[in-house]
C-alpha cells in the first residue's frame, strides 16, 4: 500500500512539471494575464453589429458602410454571453450622442435590431453597450448628401 502511494505520488509530480511548462510564457515565467478587453469582454458578453437597409430572417440585409440620406438605418446585433443583463444602442452621429435605446438581453444568443430614418448627412457609429456602460460592440456607417 506505501508503495502504491509513493507511486501515485511520482506520476502526480510527474504530471504537474508535465502541465507547467505549458501554462508558462516562453521564458518559464507565469502565465500572461488577461487582458483588460478580454475581461470586459466575458464579463459583460460580446456583440456583433451591423448597419443595413433592413432585417429579413432575424438577419441584416443591406449591410453597407454608407448610405444616402433619407435612407432608413438597421441597425442588427448578436449579443452573446450576457443574458439576464442591460444592454444599450447607443446612436451617435459625428461623435456626440442622438438616441439609445435599452433593452434586456433574454437569451444566450440574443439578436436586436434598432432603426433611424438618417436626415443629416455625417459620420455615425452605434455601440452596444453592456450592463456595466462598457462597449461590447459597434457599427460605423457614413450618410450622404
Amino acid at each position: 500500500m506505501m508503495r502504491m502511494t509513493k507511486i501515485l505520488a511520482s506520476i502526480t509530480l510527474g504530471l504537474s512539471l508535465l502541465a507547467g511548462p505549458a501554462l508558462a510564457d516562453d521564458k518559464g515565467g507565469k502565465p500572461p494575464e488577461p487582458t483588460a478587453d478580454v475581461m470586459k469582454a466575458s464579463s459583460d458578453g460580446a456583440a456583433d453589429v451591423k448597419a443595413g437597409t433592413g432585417i429579413a430572417k432575424r438577419e441584416s440585409v443591406g449591410t453597407a458602410d454608407s448610405f444616402a440620406k433619407g435612407t432608413k438605418v438597421w441597425v442588427w446585433s448578436s449579443i452573446t454571453g450576457a443574458k439576464g443583463e442591460m444592454a444599450k444602442h447607443v446612436w451617435k452621429r459625428d461623435g456626440k450622442q442622438i438616441w439609445e435605446k435599452e433593452f434586456e438581453v433574454k437569451s444566450g444568443r440574443y439578436r436586436t435590431w434598432t432603426r433611424r430614418k438618417m436626415s443629416k448627412a455625417g459620420s455615425y457609429t452605434v455601440e452596444v453597450t453592456g450592463a456595466d456602460g462598457g462597449v461590447i460592440g459597434s457599427a460605423s456607417f457614413t450618410i450622404t448628401e
